[in-house]
């Protein structure tokens, strides 16, 4: 049983609030009469195209996408398909896999519509016991819906700590920002304070349709030094929260993913900590590609795969 049905929502990355935060990296937007977004965005080579989570495709969808990437001259789209997607639809209109997805291709969702004993009876020994310890350290958590600069400011951080210390990349502040401003109240941030009132953990979230997306996290050096599970009880107190705020779902956005090896090397440590909270694995077609000009078809057909 699937915890949000594909049919129900529309995916955050087709929102009209996702394709103004991709504004200020320079994409610009198409949108079909099935009110599928197709990003566009110029390159020293030409025009590309990325649509991602689209709801189910047609035949007659994928005809006017065509007619759009043709009226704009793009070179190739990238298509990152939903759950229920018909693949052969796609390959029967010469669109063929890629090894490279945007978009982290498989997750995990916690179904917030169960009571708050079911969702704490299905986590795992560890993220009980690190709730619990983080809880008579005297931690609390906060929230903040459409975050204040300053809170933003704690979060990134966090956050920029973070990925110095486990080794990712960390996009710039003005990132963050935006998304802030262009969710506005649907964008949250909790945050855990440890006993002396500072903050050791933060998480960014961003909401659409009713399901709550987990965009970014972190927990400080002094944070972990402590050991005490903070980011578990701050996880916890946001699945409370959301669900208390009507919400449906909560999608952690992402786990390693054996059919993406390279693009999901070093995960294992975050999906380890996801999966402590029992909610529904999720693996995502894999991307698609379709190219609009006879150079890239013919580079296809001697380079196979395509590094795209």
């Amino acid at each position: 049983m699937e915890v949000i049905e594909s049919s129900e929502v529309t995916d955050i990355r087709q929102s009209e609030a996702w394709s103004k935060y991709l504004e200020m990296y320079g994409w610009q937007s198409a949108v079909t009469s099935g009110l599928t977004n197709i990003e566009m965005q110029k390159t020293l080579f030409g025009k590309i195209a990325k649509i991602q989570r689209p709801k189910f495709l047609t035949q007659n969808d994928l005809a006017e996408i065509d007619a759009v990437c043709k009226k704009e001259k793009i070179l190739l789209v990238k298509l990152e398909p939903e759950l229920t997607q018909n693949l052969d639809i796609l390959k029967n209109a010469d669109y063929f896999q890629s090894f490279f997805p945007l978009l982290p291709p498989s997750t995990i969702y916690i179904d917030l519509q169960k009571s708050e004993n079911q969702l704490w009876e299905a986590l795992s020994h560890t993220a009980k016991s690190s709730i619990k310890a983080s809880k008579k350290a005297s931690s609390h958590v906060h929230f903040y819906a459409n975050p204040p600069e300053d809170k933003l400011k704690m979060f990134y951080k966090i956050e920029k700590e973070t990925g110095t210390t486990k080794k990712f990349h960390v996009q710039n502040f003005a990132d963050l920002k935006r998304k802030a401003q262009v969710f506005g109240e649907h964008a949250h941030i909790a945050e855990i304070r440890n006993s002396n009132n500072t903050s050791v953990a933060a998480n960014f979230y961003l909401c659409h349709e009713g399901v709550v997306y987990h965009i970014h996290g972190g927990t400080s050096n002094s944070g972990r030094v402590e050991r005490v599970g903070y980011g578990y009880h701050l996880m916890w107190q946001s699945i409370l929260y959301f669900k208390n705020l009507g919400f449906k779902a909560l999608d952690l956005e992402g786990k390693d993913d054996g059919r993406f090896p390279r693009f999901t090397k070093n995960w294992e440590s975050f999906s380890f900590f996801k999966e402590r909270f029992a909610g529904q694995n999720v693996q995502f077609p894999p991307p698609y590609i379709k190219l609009f000009t006879g150079t890239l078809k013919i580079l296809a057909k001697i380079y196979n795969p395509l590094p795209l």
